[in-house]
């Protein structure tokens, strides 16, 4: 019964995993344009923008918006993944 249930939360992990990857808050262009927002601090909003647009980034106001609409599936996902390594690191004691 115990393989079974590794197997099916290893099944369920590779999905969580899949799910994190995939998700809008983790798409290339966001990552890199909160780089850039910490990389740019201090310097004020205009400059931040001018950066973001220099490299054709999504900016501050649709990354807002992005983190307002996506930042909760995203923070549920990795709670999801930490049950479930969780499950797994307790089977394997």
């Amino acid at each position: 019964m115990a393989r079974a249930n590794r197997s099916a939360l290893e099944a369920e992990l590779k999905e969580i995993d899949a799910a994190i990857a995939d998700h809008p808050y983790n798409a290339p262009e966001v990552v890199a344009s909160r780089e850039i927002i910490e990389q740019f601090e201090g310097e004020g909003n205009e400059r931040v923008e001018q950066e973001l647009a220099a490299r054709g980034l999504p900016g501050l106001a649709d990354n807002g918006r992005i983190v307002a609409t996506g930042l909760a599936s995203y923070s549920r996902l990795h709670r999801r993944r930490k049950k479930v390594l969780n499950k797994l690191e307790r089977l394997s004691n």
